[in-house]
């Protein structure tokens, strides 16, 4: 994860000038997920985001084995859910500050 990339007010300032709408949708991406990526990047988020992807591996490698009981099935769910929005908020993030930078760099 490329999650340690930010911009400077200087550099969002040129894209807002240079996008207009798209640097707009881009800004309400942005500031939508930054306090999660920023969270995540911390060492309590790490260790929560490793724990996270430790407890789905287990899980399903029960579940692959036929060795999961109904309980641990329903856990499956649950982590898989959060694993999944949580890599969706950093996807969504990552790709608008990718967006950012190009189009700052290209000057369009």
């Amino acid at each position: 994860m490329a999650m340690s990339d930010t911009l400077t007010s200087e550099e969002y300032g040129a894209y807002i000038k240079i996008a207009g709408r798209r640097g707009q949708q881009a800004r309400e991406t942005l500031s939508k997920h930054v306090a999660f990526v920023q969270a995540v990047q911390t060492e309590v988020g790490r260790e929560l985001l490793k724990d996270l992807v430790n407890s789905y591996e287990d899980l399903l490698n029960k579940l692959a084995s036929l060795q999961a009981s109904d309980e641990e099935k329903m856990e499956y769910k649950a982590v898989r859910k959060l694993l999944l929005r949580w890599a969706d908020r950093i996807i969504a993030y990552e790709r608008s500050l990718e967006d950012v930078k190009k189009t700052i760099s290209a000057g369009l």
